[in-house]
């Protein structure tokens, strides 16, 4: 296993020269194929496939345990059994994109937080808490919206727009 840092994956890219791998493929899930620096040190083809694919195709073949070695084993079985399926290409702006709307629904989340809070009977000092906590968590996602949608209009991805329901 490879840490996930700098150094982990100097190591990662060691370890695919020293064993020769040309491919490698991976659940899109948890940033762990994101990056093109390690994939570009690697010369290597990366295929990154839909984790929910892989889980389907491991629960259809009644594999129902989980852990990292039956992933690692259920990835590679699917990337063989559909060595033609097309994975992702790694796109940077996409995954800027990604990192960005996940971010913003997060805090989407936690000003939903506050605001069901606020529906309960709470000391003056902690309204007073929520609504300045709730200001400043609304500015800052108008700053985000704001962001994500100048990415979307300088990077040529204008026909997410409507998939986000946001940012104009």
């Amino acid at each position: 296993m490879f840490e996930r840092t700098d150094e982990g994956r100097r190591d990662f890219v060691a370890w695919l020269r020293r064993n020769k791998i040309g491919k490698v493929v991976m659940a899109a899930s948890g940033g762990y194929g994101s990056g093109p620096s390690w994939r570009g040190a690697a010369k290597v083809d990366v295929r990154i496939v839909d984790p929910k694919r892989v889980r389907s195709f491991a629960r259809s073949a009644g594999r129902l345990a989980k852990n990292d070695s039956i992933d690692a084993d259920t990835i590679a079985w699917f990337a063989e059994t559909f060595n033609e399926a097309a994975g992702q290409a790694y796109d940077a702006a996409r995954e800027k994109l990604q990192q960005m709307v996940n971010t913003r629904q997060a805090t989407k989340d936690i000003l939903v937080g506050l605001t069901n809070q606020g529906e309960h009977e709470l000391p003056v000092e902690v309204q007073r808490l929520h609504t300045r906590l709730a200001k400043v968590i609304s500015t800052e996602l108008s700053k985000l919206e704001a962001e994500i949608s100048a990415l979307i209009d300088n990077t040529g991805l204008p026909k997410l727009r409507s998939s986000l329901r946001c940012c104009g």
